[in-house]
């Protein structure tokens, strides 16, 4: 009885949280329930604008706190679990994630930066999703709109923690009781939920962006995700027709100028977030990835290994890996985003863009043995970076070319190298010499925090901790 009490204290602390600081904004957004029985359903948006300030106050929430999942921490914590970043200075956080030694029970980035933050967004989109459906006052319309966006905030969010976690619990409604006690469901149930969801969301969101800039999900985000997730899933056909949806639709344009793609007006961002209302800085990568000035000792340096990964005459080195002079030493660092602090409203946090989404055409492509339609996929990407076609005859050598070039025009980048290791059965030959002798295969799982699993008692851990 007292665990249960715990754990429902636990959610009644989220939501008020939520009521009262993430949609502080809204003049009185939504009655405040019992927090056991969720939200009353005759007690919910009151019209379209309640509706639309409960969305923002989502994305406002997403950006909220610096390295959390998405807000630079996919890109920090994936990159140090890889062979992309390392921590210069001593942190017992940082090295953790560096030498894949995380603990159940003591690690700030997995338990908050990662898993709460994660189910916060969702639960926030649940609660939004329940009271959308439940309003007889909103404009269909608009009720169309905010569930398809939230039903791709939501699967966002599931996206990172089945591929940070392995199985997780898939908490689709914000009723406390029916959650409380949740068990770990399958990746393979979660990820058909997730494609399940995402076609909805194809179909409920209009072409158009509702408002200015590329910071709300259109129905080419719904549709650009789902081929991420479809990738996955292995799932070759299905990849490559939905990203041809977002490719052909004719609204994105890989940016000529490299050092145009994370601006707020990128031709190529398919989803942005914008940054945090009031603060000081454009996005929480440019924050930690940029040293103070040139002379200063970045706090993330880009591996060895990294840098070694662009070929000769590649531009992306040039433009997106920056470099300080300390005492002698040449010590480089990820340099995407340009602007550390200051010049708010510059950059945007890039979610999805197209040049992934091509990517994911060129391998979806090669898998179906079209290789010259991958070729050609492949060589757009290059060509950008100033480099030739790549010299790939055969299946095989095609895949491993696609799977080069993802490593250099994603790096650094909502931790996609990490994903790709794991996803492709290569973390271990490539990770186990570099990390050794602490690697583990293990390893490739995040541990599920120790304070959620003496919460619920049907949650079990990872194997390995």
């Amino acid at each position: 009885m007292a665990l249960k009490k715990k754990y429902t204290g636990l959610w009644t602390s989220l939501w008020y949280i939520l009521i009262f600081l993430s949609l502080a904004s809204c003049r009185k957004l939504l009655e405040v329930p019992d927090p056991k029985n969720g939200i009353p359903r005759s007690a919910v948006f009151a019209n379209d604008q309640e509706a639309e300030a409960a969305a923002r106050g989502l994305y406002s929430q997403m950006t909220a706190n610096s390295y959390w999942i998405t807000n630079g921490g996919a890109t920090l914590y994936g990159g140090l679990s890889a062979d992309e970043l390392y921590n210069y200075f001593s942190n017992k956080m940082y090295d953790d994630f560096r030498t894949n030694s995380l603990k159940a029970d003591d690690n700030m980035g997995v338990a908050t930066h990662c898993w709460y933050a994660a189910y916060r967004n969702i639960y926030h989109a649940n609660n939004v999703l329940d009271g959308v459906a439940a309003s007889k006052k909103i404009t269909g319309t608009m009720k169309a709109r905010i569930r398809g966006e939230m039903l791709v905030v939501r699967a966002l969010h599931y996206f990172y923690l089945v591929n940070l976690f392995g199985d997780v619990p898939l908490v689709l409604s914000p009723a406390f009781e029916d959650n409380e006690q949740m068990p770990r469901t399958s990746t393979a149930v979660i990820y058909r939920q997730l494609i399940s969801d995402l076609e909805e969301a194809a179909q409920l969101l209009p072409d158009q962006y509702p408002t200015a800039g590329r910071v709300r999900p259109n129905r080419f985000t719904a549709y650009a995700l789902l081929a991420r997730i479809y990738l996955y899933t292995e799932e070759w056909a299905k990849a490559e027709s939905a990203a041809d949806m977002v490719i052909g639709s004719g609204t994105y344009h890989l940016e000529p100028d490299l050092r145009n793609v994370f601006l707020r007006d990128s031709e190529e961002a398919i989803w942005q977030l914008m940054p945090g209302s009031g603060s000081d800085y454009n996005t929480a990568e440019g924050l930690v990835l940029l040293p103070a000035d040139s002379s200063s000792i970045p706090e993330f340096p880009v591996t060895d290994s990294l840098l070694k990964a662009f070929g000769p005459g590649d531009q992306r080195k040039q433009v997106w890996i920056g470099v300080s002079v300390c005492m002698g030493d040449s010590i480089y660092y990820p340099a995407k985003y340009k602007i550390r602090n200051g010049m708010p409203d510059r950059e945007y946090y890039v979610v999805l863009r197209l040049a992934e989404t091509m990517l994911i055409r060129a391998e979806a492509r090669a898998m179906q043995d079209k290789l010259d339609a991958a070729l050609e996929d492949l060589a757009i990407i290059r060509r950008r970076a100033g480099l030739p076609a790549a010299n790939a005859g055969e299946r095989q050598s095609l895949l491993e070319a696609i799977l080069r070039e993802r490593r250099v025009e994603l790096m650094a980048e909502w931790g996609h190298r990490w994903l790709d290791l794991k996803r492709t059965k290569q973390a271990s030959a490539v990770l186990g010499a570099m990390k050794a002798p602490g690697w583990q295969t293990t390893d490739t799982l995040y541990p599920i925090p120790a304070g959620q699993i003496r919460l619920n008692p049907f949650l079990v851990q990872n194997p390995g901790y």
